[in-house]
């Protein structure tokens, strides 16, 4: 039974609903809340003290710096490796052996023309 003043819900959650959520979800750390966040930083604030917070944020600001130019450098690194071309000993066809028959496209030797059979004489 529906509760007296209870607004139900809309049937179809527009775009705005999506954002909403998204923007949300985004805040959401590690699995920390914003609230959780809150408290941990409060907390962190009267264990440190104002001086030592400041320190501490700019040391982990530094680290976390850091740490993403060290991930963004391999990535770049790997990434050039996979593009680069490979050596041009690989690139060269091999011999195709010999009496085969290309298919496709490929390059075809002619073939020497065969020789009338003789005839005989006399």
């Amino acid at each position: 039974a529906p509760v007296a003043g209870a607004r139900a819900l809309p049937a179809v959650r527009g775009p705005r609903c999506r954002a909403r959520q998204t923007a949300a979800q985004a805040m959401n750390f590690f699995g920390i809340g914003n609230m959780e966040l809150i408290v941990v930083l409060l907390v962190a604030l009267l264990v440190l003290g104002p001086a030592r917070m400041v320190d501490a944020a700019r040391t982990v600001g530094k680290f976390w710096n850091e740490a993403q130019r060290t991930l963004r450098s391999v990535a770049d690194t790997a990434t050039a490796q996979l593009d680069a071309r490979p050596p041009a000993e690989a690139s060269e066809p091999e011999p195709s052996p010999e009496g085969s028959v290309a298919r496709g496209g490929g390059e075809r030797e002619e073939a020497p023309a065969p020789e009338p059979p003789e005839e005989p004489r006399g």
